[in-house]
């Protein structure tokens, strides 16, 4: 058993979708009683795990059961307790986790909402806290589309990578807008001043484009049906081919990486967002190429 001090109330960190890596854990999904997930304990030593939360534990348990990890919360206190696992990967597990929780556990914070003091608010509210890329970018599009001039919405969205692609959106569809940071979610006010046509992006300078948030919008925008969902256990580009023009956005639930590729019978551009890092066409696929784990691959067409 390892203890340690948190410099942090706990709560924020029983949010798993947005806490996981500091558990060790590569990528999760949600399913209807906890999570799976895979557990990192060096490079070459991962487990597929089951993860449960309650009011103030995480529990992490292999598969096949061989060994569980608990941690458990009190105060600002965390406690680490191992059992099935040998002494040097016991050793290993608990100061890596303990590490990322002292370092990084102060960064997540309780799902309070925080006051914000004049905030404005939209004429009609849409609530898209837990949907995801890409649903949350087709979805922005359909009900922008639907806004008057004059008029306003405001958006809930608790999805990291709408703070990029979101504003752009608005932007080429004809929209002001503000941003509120609300804690755990954010809240977007978008306000119509004029009008504008859906026009096909300049694919002949796609390999640039890909490189800019306003370019990715106005794929996403173009590109707004998804006519097809698969899910893999292990990457491969061989499963980006298809017998249209798509826009290919792929991902594992736990959003531990994020590819963006435009097909043309073949692939011609590619953008990984890859644990903070960014990767662009082939450096994409060198890191992604075998990499195990569930994902999807969403095929969006125009």
């Amino acid at each position: 058993m390892e203890r340690i001090t948190l410099n942090t109330d706990y709560s924020g960190l029983l949010n798993l979708e947005k806490s996981y890596k500091v558990y060790s854990l590569e990528s999760i999904e949600r399913k209807n009683w906890g999570y799976e997930g895979t557990l990192k304990i060096t490079n070459e030593i991962k487990f597929q795990c089951v993860i449960k939360t309650g009011k103030d534990y995480v529990d992490i348990l292999e598969t096949s059961g061989k060994f569980s990890i608990h941690i458990n919360f009190d105060n600002r206190n965390a406690e680490i307790h191992c059992n099935g696992i040998s002494n040097f990967l016991t050793r290993t597990i608990t100061s890596r986790i303990s590490r990322l929780l002292s370092e990084y556990g102060k960064y997540f914070r309780s799902s309070r909402k925080r006051s914000v003091f004049l905030k404005d608010k939209g004429d009609t509210l849409v609530d898209l806290r837990g949907v995801y890329c890409p649903y949350g970018e087709v979805s922005i599009i359909n009900i922008l589309n639907g806004v008057k001039i004059g008029n306003s919405i405001e958006i809930l969205s608790d999805c990291v990578a709408a703070s990029k692609v979101f504003p752009k959106i608005a932007e080429e569809l004809g929209f002001r807008y503000e941003i509120y940071d609300m804690g755990d979610y954010a809240s977007y006010i978008f306000i119509r001043y004029r009008k504008t046509d859906i026009n096909e992006p300049d694919l002949c300078k796609i390999k640039e484009g890909i490189r800019d948030y306003k370019y990715i919008a106005s794929l996403f925008i173009y590109f707004n049906k998804i006519e097809k969902i698969e899910q893999y256990d292990e990457f491969c580009r061989d499963i980006l081919d298809y017998d249209k023009e798509y826009l290919a956005v792929v991902s594992p639930r736990g959003r531990s990486w994020f590819l963006i590729s435009y097909i043309n019978k073949n692939i011609l551009a590619s953008r990984l967002e890859y644990e903070g890092v960014t990767f662009f066409d082939d450096c994409a696929f060198t890191v992604l190429d075998g990499l195990k784990g569930k994902f999807s691959v969403y095929r969006l067409i125009h």
